[in-house]
């Protein structure tokens, strides 16, 4: 099968009408010669632009046994093309973010991110520079961090050179925790070297910005293009590839030696199996490498004893696949599949202009002039390949200020992945797997959707959008891909394929290309791109650009109303603009009798190529001419219209784009396979669903649930009890059950109106309870959805409302109502909450804490209120996990028993949220109720002295003389602290079989806490009352479905400090209860 798909491959991928001459790229030829075809002089993209030239020479050696490159001979002639005399020249020095005091290091502490540096980071060893010469002659310099500024003895003029000459060393850390593209990992006792960014590279002087001084806070990069000739000094045993032409390739991997390294001899070795030894380390003795490169604008190598190379031709462009030989098994493919890449994006935007390409496996995804640092196995990283490919057009040969605006290289490149990805592999795939039941009901892959538009629209949906044109490093100061800086990604991409809908397919691809060979080896900048792109197509697109890369608007459009205004099938549909952004429209209408009829409305005096019939324009934006009225005239009625059905429009919402047939839609059986959030359609499901209690039996009937991308989701499920299967005592009473219960829920996301808001409410009857609840959230989450840390403000109207028989039901039937025993229906348990919770993140550790308030609300037969607060802690200690929990409470007024606080455990309104308490059947009726003596279930809530489940707590207190008994198991304020140590971690339990599907927790606990309870109108408090012993919990998963994992408990508090008359301290005592305690 192997054999076949290679040779397929090989036939599909390989053909082509001619093999490009590389003869330019010889050391012999100059970068700055007529010989060149990519020398920009040769083809300036605009009249009188101009960029600066380089040709870097270096002689560098690769200490590996202290980390460290190191360069005595650097060399940079620098030639001045630019109009302008030059005073003084900068350099970066990227590596220098990564000590203690960069401006990265202060940006991670204003993220809150505590930053470990390693040994030679924390020495201030990043790149180190010295006797730094202009022409032999020295030189002052200033470095700030990672800009070091040159002062020129004497200017610079405009046409002339001068030569930069300096030592210096870089070095290589693995133990720091920021990111390092410089990385050294080992491998089987062998060191892994990819070198990046690794030497002073002089900044870009252009014609905006004249010199480009950013500092490099772990964002791109931006360099000018040039010329390279690299001597690369290793130990003898490393196997390298790097930025250019090996000129003495014969020297360093003779035949026979590249015979022993080709990959196809490790392609049945089992992954991950240790590795063979080719080349022997001999101690002292050390290969050089030479490389030239030209029209590149910077030099990279990865170095690794155990790679091993795998290579082929493609219209005369070397395309290598280097993997290491434990993984060498799921590199095979690799390179035919990068070939494929090559050939779709060289045939559709422009020819790959270098004369090899380099795929490595490396850990990484990034990319440099023809070398791609990557990670995985195939196939699993074809979309990794195509994208760090992809950057050798946009990034690689369009050199682009990325360092400004990412989006230039990042969303242009994540567009060509999907364009790659859907060309070669298919714009849907079937996700097969073992599981066929899985394979079944997963969704197809959607590589548009899930890599462009998904990410997209949800930014819009949730209120994170931002404008394309901002900074690379300042998306809310966060670091790396935090404060919606994805969207660089995401919507320039969505971007560009909305500009193909716009255009249409074939002036759209010319376009592209239009602007690739324009820009190609030189410095365009975002306005560039659209002049380019307007140039071409000869029309007016700033209103398209103006609104996609300068704002936050979105697209949402809808179909109003379809009238039928003559029997001759003469129909007036009429659109809405709901959105703020105003884009061309393309609908579809089938009639009745199969035919299918497409139209577009322009939005402009431009109409793209298409064969749809052409409406009067739709002139508009903001408040000008919201709607649009379109007149057809069909062969037969409508079936249905749908607005763009090729699903290219980024429209935030669907679920009004098409009339007829219901829509968008769908109704399909609950199969509890998890699928990527559907955007084409509105999933509605469906299944039948049993529960049980012991009052009413088995409750039978349907459940429904449906959301459509965050806008809104729903549940909905009525159930018939049937009595069958009652509780033997309560099938003795002679009392009606419920006959019917039902659970209805909505939550609406209020986003576009402000940023976290929604709305939610909730109709639950049964168990002889009634609930409603309806409120309003808001949550804050900074700076993006990525960020781990959130809070959130909430409000909400609670009713509780007890009906005939509610007292059955109740796990502790006496404590509902006003007093114990106090069985009167229809009571009112009427509450508006309000409150702040918090989640946050440190160092080894996370926890919350919510702060609320409850009071009461109109038509309530109870008057009272709390104040509460709820803090917990989680943080580990080697193998240890430490959870803490701070509680507190002060209530005032006629607490009701279901609503009041508890000594050891939850109270009954908290009950009613979990399906296995909030009515008896499951909890057996001996580990019940309240007594002398502790009993057996407990659920988390309350103070939580889980030691005293079902202990009355009896106390007696002196009043004014007279002896008092006061129960102080519930009351109206208190305070608790609960402890847990969970040591799981040094009992393992291998992951095989029926273990995978459940976690076992084990842990000591302690819980201390002090109660006030109100007696005779009076208040008490209690003692101060402490357990501890050991516990543990069993967490049973599902799988892969879309299940909420269950959680038994088993904890035995041995010690009480207040035990029971009939017990002691010490003493054997267990309760059993589902979920943790907290």
């Amino acid at each position: 099968m192997r054999v076949f798909l290679l040779t397929l491959l090989s036939l599909i991928s390989f053909s082509f009408s001619f093999s490009q001459d590389f003869a330019h790229q010889s050391p012999e030829v100059p970068y700055r010669s007529k010989q060149n075809p990519y020398y920009w002089k040769n083809n300036p993209p605009t009249p009188g632009y101009w960029q600066q030239d380089v040709h870097y020479y270096m002689d560098v050696f690769l200490d590996d046994s202290n980390n460290v490159l190191v360069c005595p001979d650097y060399k940079l002639v620098y030639y001045n093309n630019s109009p302008f005399e030059l005073k003084e020249l900068y350099f970066h020095l990227h590596n220098n973010a990564f000590i203690p005091g960069s401006y990265y290091h202060a940006l991670n502490i204003e993220n809150d991110i505590k930053v470990k540096f390693g040994p030679t980071e924390a020495k201030g060893l990043g790149t180190v520079v010295d006797s730094i010469r202009i022409d032999g002659e020295e030189v002052k310099t200033i470095i700030d961090n990672t800009i070091m500024k040159v002062n020129l003895n004497k200017p610079l003029k405009s046409g002339d050179s001068l030569i930069v000459t300096m030592n210096f060393k870089t070095y290589f850390d693995p133990s720091g925790s920021m990111r390092r593209r410089m990385k050294l990992y080992e491998s089987f006792g062998f060191k892994h070297f990819d070198a990046v960014h690794w030497y002073p590279a002089i900044a870009v002087y252009d014609h905006k910005f004249a010199w480009e001084t950013e500092q490099h806070l772990d964002k791109e990069f931006y360099s000018d293009f040039g010329a390279f000739d690299i001597k690369l000094t290793l130990p003898n045993n490393y196997v390298l590839e790097a930025t250019g032409t090996l000129l003495n390739e014969k020297e360093v991997l003779p035949d026979t030696l590249r015979q022993k390294l080709d990959l196809k001899n490790f392609a049945k070795k089992p992954l991950k199996e240790a590795p063979s030894i080719i080349i022997p380390r001999e101690k002292g003795k050390y290969k050089t490498w030479v490389y030239h490169a030209k029209n590149v604008h910077n030099f990279a190598f990865t170095a690794d004893p155990l790679y091993r190379i795998g290579e082929l031709m493609w219209n005369g462009i070397r395309v290598v696949a280097i993997a290491q030989e434990p993984n060498a098994a799921g590199w095979q493919l690799s390179a035919y599949f990068t070939a494929n890449v090559i050939k779709v994006y060289s045939q559709d935007f422009g020819m790959y202009a270098w004369p090899k390409i380099v795929v490595a496996d490396a850990k990484d995804g990034m990319e440099y002039s023809m070398l791609t640092l990557d990670n995985g196995t195939y196939p699993q990283h074809q979309n990794l390949l195509a994208h760090e490919v992809g950057h050798m057009w946009f990034y690689g040969m369009v050199g682009t200020n990325e360092t400004y605006r990412a989006m230039m290289d990042e969303g242009f490149t994540q567009f060509l992945t999907v364009w790659a990805m859907d060309k070669i592999v298919g714009e849907k795939r079937a996700r097969i797997g073992k599981n066929k039941y899985i394979t079944k009901h997963v969704d197809s892959s959607d590589t548009r959707y899930e890599n462009l538009y998904y990410p997209y629209i949800n930014h819009v949906v949730e209120g994170y959008d931002d404008a394309l044109n901002t900074h690379s490093s300042d998306f809310h100061g966060a670091i790396r891909h935090g404060g919606n800086y994805g969207l660089v990604y995401y919507k320039a991409g969505t971007m560009l394929y909305n500009l193909r809908y716009v255009l249409g397919d074939e002036l759209f691809s010319k376009a592209m290309k239009h602007y690739f060979n324009k820009w190609k080896f030189a410095h365009p900048y975002p306005e560039d791109f659209r002049e380019a792109i307007i140039e071409y197509t000869q029309t007016d697109l700033n209103w398209f650009f103006d609104q996609w890369m300068e704002t936050t608007k979105y697209i949402d459009y809808s179909i109003d109303d379809v009238n039928r205004v003559s029997k001759e099938n003469e129909y007036e549909i009429k659109f809405r603009r709901k959105g703020s952004m105003q884009m061309p429209l393309d609908f579809r209408v089938k009639a009745s009798d199969g035919s299918i009829h497409d139209f577009h409305i322009p939005n402009t005096w431009f109409i793209k190529k298409t064969n749809a019939t052409i409406l009067p324009k739709w002139y508009g934006w903001g408040k000008l001419n919201p709607t649009y009225k379109a007149e057809i005239k069909l062969p037969s009625p409508i079936k249905t219209i749908e607005i763009d059905p090729t699903h290219y429009l980024a429209d935030i919402d669907l679920t009004n784009n098409k009339a007829g047939d219901g829509g968008i839609k769908i109704l399909e059986f609950e199969h509890r396979v998890p699928n990527v959030t559907s955007w084409k359609v509105q999933k509605n499901t469906f299944r039948p669903d049993v529960w049980y209690n012991s009052f009413d039996g088995f409750q039978v009937g349907p459940y429904f649930k449906g959301s459509y991308f965050g806008k809104f989701q729903y549940s909905a499920g009525v159930w018939f009890n049937t009595g069958l299967a009652q509780g033997k005592n309560e099938k003795d009473l002679d009392l009606k059950h419920q006959w019917v219960a039902a659970d209805i829920y909505l939550k609406r996301n209020l986003s576009l109106i402000w940023k976290g808001l929604s709305a939610n409410s909730n109709l639950y009857y049964n168990a002889g309870i009634a609930n409603l609840n309806a409120g309003l959230e808001k949550v804050v989450r900074e700076p993006d959805q990525r960020a781990s840390k959130y809070s959130k403000f909430f409000i909400n109207t609670k009713y509780l409302i007890t009906t005939d028989n509610y007292f059955v039901y109740r796990l502790y039937p006496e404590q509902w109502g006003r007093y114990q025993g106090d069985f009167t229906s229809g009571l009112v348990n009427a509450t508006v909450n309000l409150g702040y919770f918090r989640y946050y993140t440190y160092g080894k550790g996370n926890g919350e804490y919510t702060f609320n308030v409850r009071i009461p609300s109109v038509r309530s037969d109870y008057n009272y209120s709390y104040a509460q607060l709820n803090s917990i802690n989680r943080f580990t200690l080697k193998k240890f996990e430490f959870r803490t929990r701070v509680f507190g409470q002060i209530g005032f007024g006629d607490i009701p028993l279901e609503s009041t606080l508890y000594l050891a455990s939850a109270n009954q309104e908290q009950m009613l949220d979990n399906r296995f308490t909030q009515a008896r059947g499951f909890v057996p009726n001996d580990w019940l109720g309240y007594g002398q003596n502790t009993n057996h279930f407990h659920m988390g809530g309350g103070l939580n002295l889980r030691g005293f489940a079902g202990y009355l707590a009896p106390e007696i207190h002196t009043i004014n003389g007279q002896e008092i008994l006061v129960y102080n198991y519930f009351g109206n304020s208190g305070a608790a602290f609960n402890a847990e140590i969970d040591f799981d971690k040094y009992i393992k339990i291998p992951a095989k079989g029926i273990t995978k599907n459940f976690k076992v927790d084990t842990y000591l606990f302690s819980d201390l806490g002090i109660l006030n309870t109100t007696s005779s109108s009076k208040n008490y408090f209690g003692k101060f009352r402490l357990d501890a012993g050991i516990g543990s919990a069993v967490t049973f998963k599902f799988g892969p479905y879309d299940m909420k994992p269950v959680t038994l408990r088993f904890d035995m508090p041995i010690f009480v400090n207040t035990p029971p008359a009939v017990s002691d301290y010490f003493k054997f005592r267990y309760v059993i209860g589902i979920n943790r305690a907290f």
